[in-house]
């Protein structure tokens, strides 16, 4: 696998996730889908939006330094396997920060909760943040 393959494949998944995103987006404000959907109760809606805040703060950190160990070690040992491995890691990174984003957004849409709109701009700007690039790529072959 060569760089370019290795960028293609992670940046049109980095696309198809903010496409989902838009499209999400595009329902509920367009009234396809109606906003303030989701009924519960006080408790129910504390503990939704405890949850959704808790998963926010759990899995950005985690997509974002969370594989950079594993990098420097097949970078380290392994060159031959370091560009597959920089595509499984920015697709479980850029997953991890979609289900962030995707589930605010929702919850956002759902139950008109500021919070969670709020959890879905930072997953967003995470994701961003991963956009691949050569240079990362760069990055992690020199740290051998």
């Amino acid at each position: 696998m060569t760089t370019e393959q290795a960028l293609k494949k992670t940046r049109i998944n980095f696309w198809v996730h903010i496409v989902i995103l838009a499209a999400i987006t595009a329902v509920f404000e367009t009234g396809v889908i109606a906003k303030n959907t989701l009924t519960m109760s006080e408790q129910t809606r504390y503990i939704v939006d405890v949850a959704a805040i808790m998963l926010t703060m759990g899995l950005i950190p985690l997509a974002i330094k969370g594989f950079s160990a594993q990098m420097r070690k097949a970078a380290k040992e392994k060159k031959d396997e370091l560009l597959p491995l920089f595509v499984a890691k920015s697709n479980a990174r850029m997953a991890l920060l979609f289900i962030v984003a995707a589930t605010n957004l929702f919850l956002y849409y759902t139950t008109c909760n500021n919070g969670a709109f709020y959890c879905a701009i930072l997953g967003l700007a995470a994701l961003m943040y991963s956009y691949p690039t050569a240079g990362t790529i760069d990055n992690n072959q020199q740290e051998q």
